[in-house]
């Protein structure tokens, strides 16, 4: 699925070159939804379209929203807003990541 959408981002920044895109399909904000991901009340960044948000893992969309060129606040708060849009409690995820760094 991902492969018919990186193919339709390239129709689609071909079509609208000087708009910018999700950073995973490369859909141009113009053909597309964006996500965005409020880390402060009035503040907000969108790095991925609906379709790549709501189809990839929690850890893919930390990545996506925290690998910015800007200054997006910080990561902290870049990842409590992406674990409290996606209903996960901040302690449990933080828990879990700890436990697959000890097992690995």
């Amino acid at each position: 699925m991902i492969i018919f959408r990186i193919i339709l981002g390239l129709i689609s920044k071909m079509i609208a070159p000087r708009f910018s895109g999700c950073g995973r399909c490369g859909m141009r904000w113009c053909h597309t939804k964006e996500k965005t991901i409020y880390y402060s009340t009035f503040s907000g960044h969108f790095a991925l379209c609906e379709h790549c948000y709501n189809n990839i893992t929690i850890e893919e969309k930390i990545k996506y929203y925290t690998e910015s060129k800007h200054d997006f606040g910080t990561k902290k708060n870049m990842i409590s807003a992406i674990l409290k849009d996606c209903d996960i409690e901040e302690t449990q995820y933080y828990r879990e990541q700890k436990l697959k760094r000890i097992l690995k």
